[in-house]
Formats: C-alpha cells, structure tokens, sequence
C-alpha cells in the first residue's frame, strides 16, 4: 500500500509539475500514513517532509466553509458565539477598538470582519 502511495504521488507531481506535497491517510481518526515528497524550497534544496508548511491562501476557504457547516448541524458551532468558545486567548488574545473591549465572533471571522490577521509563521506575502 505505502509503495502504491509513492507511485501515486510521485506521478501526480510530474505530471502537475509540482515541487513538493504532503500525503496522508487516516482511517477511522487515527493516522496510519503521512510522508512527504519532492522539495519544499527548491532554490535552497530542502526537500519535503511530513512536518512541511506551505501557504495555502484562498484554497482553504471552501474546505473550511464545509466543514464549519457540518459542525452547524451537528451543534457543535455557533457562528454568533465569541470565537474564544471555541479557541484559546493565547491564540487570539481580546480586541479593542476605540479603547472598548470587542468580542470577535466566528460569523466575523468567516466573513474576514473580524479584523484578524495573525498567523505562527512569517508570511512574506503580505504587502
């Protein structure tokens, strides 16, 4: 099976002309592969593992929008709660805004209202 995974991988990045790309499978919630594969930074000749970052950009907003609305359904998300029900204030410490305190709820995160731009990773993208 892993050697299938290889093959797999391997030609979808020759033929996309893909640098690099983490593959992983789980099943039933446990993790039972993760390898990475080709390069993560060409020019410096770093290759690929399964620890790998790269900046998705746009292409995580449909994916996140889908799970977000399988969680509505399940109860398990309030898009009107305050974001800190759900993720810690070490992560995204309280806002204020005029000197006032102001609670950030999911609707504003997803609909890029909240005023949020955080990120653990250096983003030299931004402008």
């Amino acid at each position: 099976m892993i050697k299938d995974f290889r093959t797999v991988a391997g030609n979808w990045m020759s033929t996309n002309s893909v640098p690099g790309i983490v593959v992983g499978l789980s099943i039933k919630g446990k993790t039972v592969f993760t390898e990475g594969f080709g390069y993560t930074d060409i020019e410096n000749d770093v290759k690929t593992d399964e620890s790998s970052v790269w900046r998705l950009a746009s292409i995580s907003k449909p994916l996140t929008s889908a799970l977000v609305g399988l969680l509505i359904d399940k109860g398990k998300i309030d898009l009107n709660k305050s974001i800190h029900e759900y993720l810690p204030k070490s992560l995204y410490p309280n806002k204020s805004f005029n000197g006032k305190p102001e609670d950030i709820t999911v609707r504003q995160v997803l609909s890029h209202t909240a005023g949020l731009h955080m990120s653990v990773n250096q983003d030299f993208y931004s402008f």
